[in-house]
């Protein structure tokens, strides 16, 4: 994986930066894909040894995106201010830092839903200066899908079908309408 990894890195705001990359057996919570803060980035046996080379590459290049964008920074902020604003709301009505618990997963999938299609675009043109046609990350995305396979980026965010559908549906829909551009 690493070696897949090192010329999408070179690739990103700060190359230097090194990332974890980790093959991980099977969990309570099965995950295949699993984009963590500070870098780390998990990848299920079942996906490393079903999966060909190109559509891992596409994946690392998805992680790495999302690092490269900040989203899990994004996220951070996003918690910490919600959890502040239910602990000083608790000084006026009891047991109401309790709504954070409830409230933090909802944000978390706000925040993803509007992080996946930035970070699908910068996979794609890390992938495309590495001379990876466009089509091949919708195929990964189609694997992921046909394959049943999980994704999971922060602390509470799944990508299973629909979600795949969905960014297929959307990727397809701009490679079509940078194809008509380009005729």
């Amino acid at each position: 994986l690493t070696e897949l990894a090192e010329p999408v890195i070179a690739l990103t705001e700060k190359p230097s930066e090194h990332y974890w990359l980790r093959v991980v057996r099977s969990q309570k919570r099965p995950v295949d894909l699993w984009v963590l803060h500070n870098r780390h980035l998990y990848f299920s046996e079942r996906l490393v040894t079903h999966v060909p080379e190109e559509t891992l590459l596409c994946l690392i290049a998805h992680g790495v995106a999302h690092h490269d964008l900040h989203h899990e920074r994004t996220r951070s902020v996003l918690y910490w201010l919600q959890y502040v604003a239910f602990l000083v709301g608790n000084a006026f009505v009891p047991f109401l830092n309790l709504g954070y618990l409830v409230t933090a997963p909802i944000t978390d999938k706000g925040a993803s839903s509007l992080q996946e299609h930035p970070a699908d675009q910068r996979a794609i043109e890390y992938l495309t200066t590495l001379g990876v046609p466009s089509e091949a990350y919708v195929r990964a995305l189609e694997v992921m899908q046909a394959g049943e396979f999980v994704e999971r980026s922060g602390r509470y965010i799944t990508t299973q079908q629909r979600e795949f559908e969905s960014r297929i549906r959307a990727l397809r829909e701009r490679l079509e309408k940078s194809d008509d551009k380009t005729r």
